[in-house]
């Protein structure tokens, strides 16, 4: 329904219209009369119109409702890393396989039992996941994360499925052709270390591991060393595997990007 106040200008100029000059104290009543009709009106409609349920002026606040945890921020690695079953282990250590439940793909975790091993141990697990994080080659092992699960140091590092070279090599020699595709392969792997600054100097098959379709990986960086670091290491000797080390190597601690080489030849060989 219309409100009568919209009627109200009209009104009021058809008073004006007909209203004479001289009997302005009639429309001065005029107008007060329907002013107060209108008014009259208009609030007897307010009254006996139905009224709208009122909104309550206080609303009470609802309880903020949690954040959900950031995936992966502050999981604790015990509870990410799910082992399902041990690859191998030494006096110093113990690898697994292990189910990232985060990222939901297979995983190794390298443990390093630093209480053993000491200080030393630890700078070992740093210094492999420095190596590698600065390489992403498809022919060298990723390292994902260095984290602590209890009391040793574990590094996180991608899962070869078919294990390494010195396995495959159980059975006797490789022919020619499959020899020179995972030699090639090492080597792709080493260039791409090498432009990163970083020696291996301990190039092995048991230090190369083979992908499902065969791809090989260089992997354990433990003893490697950036070329910007001093060639000398602690204890005097150097670090490596003596049937793959350049003669130079053994005899005069010479390392460089031809040492790697030259143990990859022993590979192949």
């Amino acid at each position: 329904m219309p409100s009568p106040l919209s009627h109200t200008p009209f009104t009021t100029w058809a008073l004006v219209q007909v209203a004479l000059p001289g009997n302005w104290p009639w429309v001065l009543v005029g107008l007060l009369a329907v002013l107060g009709f209108t008014a009259g009106f208009y609030l007897v409609h307010r009254l006996t119109a139905p009224r709208e349920p009122e909104t309550a002026d206080f609303v009470e606040p609802l309880e903020p409702a949690e954040a959900p945890a950031a995936s992966g921020a502050s999981t604790p690695a015990e509870a990410r890393y799910r082992i399902e079953r041990t690859l191998g282990q030494g006096a110093h250590g113990i690898v697994h396989l292990a189910q990232d439940t985060v990222l939901d793909r297979p995983v190794v975790l390298k443990h390093l039992r630093v209480t053993k091993l000491g200080e030393a141990a630890r700078e070992r697990v740093l210094q492999e996941a420095r190596m590698a994080g600065k390489v992403a080659h498809p022919n060298v092992v990723a390292v994902y994360d260095v984290t602590r699960m209890g009391q040793d140091d574990v590094i996180v590092m991608e899962y070869v499925p078919r294990g390494s070279l010195a396995e495959a090599l159980s059975d006797g020699p490789w022919p020619l052709e499959d020899a020179l595709r995972v030699t090639r392969g090492v080597l792709e792997g080493l260039d791409r270390l090498h432009q990163a600054g970083v020696i291996h100097r301990d190039v092995k098959p048991g230090n190369i591991l083979l992908a499902q379709d065969g791809t090989p990986k260089v992997s354990d960086l433990g003893v490697a060393l950036e070329q910007a670091d001093p060639p000398s290491t602690k204890g005097g000797g150097q670090p490596g595997t003596l049937a793959y080390m350049a003669p130079e190597q053994v005899t005069q601690g010479a390392i460089g990007a031809w040492t790697d080489v030259y143990a990859t030849g022993a590979v192949l060989y």
